[in-house]
């Protein structure tokens, strides 16, 4: 790319930034007449730009301003003195004279706020890999598994749904001497435009398009966090969270790690409250998927027993719901075993064998 294409692609990232940025979600605290006392036009978007303006960004700025309108403010006041004519809604701030109030304002109403970071791009699928690998966990009842060995590392992987979407990664090193491995989990967002911010416990993702927002949880020293919107602002409602983990394994040691993104920023920080938590989760699932049945049709004892509690879990881990599934389960549901009173009306059709309750957290039979 020569000096040309490279402003050329650069003008077209600003403009694309003006054109398709996220709608600002604000209260009725925005002062804009303090925007018109500085001189910023509050009919216009703010394009705030923290790092020096050299000669190929200030060519962008103004081919991208031929195109669109915006504010542009700079934090850096060493600008060329020929280059402020040429710009246009220039406000240069200047931190030590304005309040503190202008550049929290400012800093709100900023459309080029960090969203994203550069890892490679299209991946917006969910997936897992070890040691640069792709793995598939399997469906088990309620949560996806894999068990494997990776270069002399023994490596258990759960994901489950509670709270969102979590993972509980163990690593054991049964030899005497040292080995490290690597994991990676790529996790698509629902779709909105978003702000990341670091909590205690990990990233604040607030969707700024509905004011929806949730918690990536984490406890992993030196883990490679990065948000991604896949090709530039104008897919930027494909969001994804990406984690890389480089785990170091003295000999005979064991380490594990929890990773969450749900609706609650916390932490389980042992494995004794990280075993409790999927134990709830299952729980809950076998609470709602609480009948199974033996009859003389085998693939209509399939169908309900597996497929369909399957179909509506797996659309529940990807946030998503598959309405035409739980509608299914449902209706065969009610027409299998009844609530009644302090007991069940069992039905007679389909030719039932047995039917099994989940009751005080374990199935029960009742023969027929």
């Amino acid at each position: 790319m020569n000096k040309n294409e490279y402003i050329c692609a650069l003008a077209r990232l600003i403009q694309n930034r003006v054109r398709f940025h996220a709608p600002i979600v604000y209260g009725s605290d925005v002062d804009f007449q303090l925007l018109e006392i500085v001189g910023i036009d509050k009919n216009l978007p703010i394009f705030k730009l923290d790092k020096p303006l050299n000669k190929l960004m200030f060519r962008a700025f103004v081919k991208a301003q031929k195109e669109v309108d915006f504010n542009l403010v700079l934090t850096d006041e060493t600008i060329k003195k020929s280059w402020k004519n040429r710009l246009k809604n220039l406000y240069i701030l200047d931190r030590d004279c304005v309040s503190y109030g202008l550049v929290a304002l400012i800093n709100k109403l900023n459309i080029n706020y960090i969203s994203h970071s550069t890892f490679q791009q299209g991946l917006n699928t969910p997936y897992c890999k070890v040691n640069g690998g792709l793995i598939n966990l399997a469906y088990k009842k309620f949560y996806l598994h894999k068990k494997a060995e990776a270069d002399g590392v023994v490596y258990e992987i759960k994901e489950f749904v509670l709270n969102g979407k979590n993972y509980i990664c163990s690593f054991a090193n049964p030899h005497f001497d040292k080995r490290q491995i690597s994991l990676e989990l790529n996790i698509p967002l629902p779709s909105g435009y978003y702000f990341f911010s670091n909590t205690k416990t990990g990233i604040k993702i607030e969707n700024l398009t509905n004011g929806d927002c949730g918690y990536f949880n984490y406890c992993a020293k030196d883990a490679q966090l990065s948000f991604s919107a896949i090709d530039g602002l104008t897919s930027s409602t494909r969001a994804c969270i990406n984690i890389k983990l480089n785990v170091q394994l003295s000999g005979k040691q064991t380490r594990t790690f929890y990773f969450n993104y749900g609706k609650q920023a916390y932490l389980l920080k042992n494995q004794a409250e990280q075993k409790q938590f999927f134990d709830i989760s299952q729980h809950k699932a076998f609470s709602l998927f609480d009948t199974l049945i033996s009859s003389r049709d085998k693939a209509f004892d399939e169908q309900f027993n597996n497929v369909l509690p399957q179909k509506i879990w797996t659309a529940w881990a990807n946030f998503t719901c598959d309405e035409q599934s739980e509608k299914q389960y449902l209706l065969l549901k009610n027409s299998l075993a009844k609530k009644y009173n302090n007991g069940y009306i069992i039905s007679d059709k389909h030719n039932l064998r047995e039917v099994k309750l989940y009751i005080d957290g374990q199935y029960k039979r009742v023969f027929i």
